[in-house]
């Protein structure tokens, strides 16, 4: 009777189960922390914009109100994309009332961030 023997050992050497699996864990390790940043980055880009629309919206709106133009039709043209309340504040003085105007301005897509604007003029007390 003939005896069967084992195929013969190769000396190729060739990774475990173990590290192959090891290998997968790290690299799905580094690919989650790279989409995190990235999702951070995008993120900070988005806040980035906001501020940027909100800035411009502000200049807009101090120039047009310094020189006695109402900035409602400027405000009405952002109102699509932002959240904007307008409101007096008056602080009584001795002699004067110091009146301030405020706008509120919100992205519709993030409501946490608020960005208010505040013009005041100076108004006689008898003339309120």
């Amino acid at each position: 009777m003939r005896q069967i023997s084992p195929a013969p050992m190769s000396n190729a050497r060739a990774f475990t189960f173990v590290e192959v699996l090891v290998a997968l864990v790290m690299c799905s390790i580094m690919v989650s922390a790279i989409c995190t940043a990235l999702i951070v980055a995008l993120k900070a880009e988005q806040m980035a914009s906001w501020l940027r629309e909100a800035e411009r919206m502000n200049s807009e709106v101090a120039a047009h109100y310094y020189r006695g133009e109402s900035p409602t039709n400027l405000l009405s043209r952002a109102s699509g994309d932002w959240s904007i309340t307008e409101e007096f504040i008056r602080q009584k003085s001795d002699e004067t009332t110091l009146v301030w105007k405020v706008w509120n301005l919100m992205p519709n897509d993030r409501p946490s961030l608020n960005i208010r604007l505040c013009l005041h003029e100076l108004a006689r007390t008898n003339g309120l």
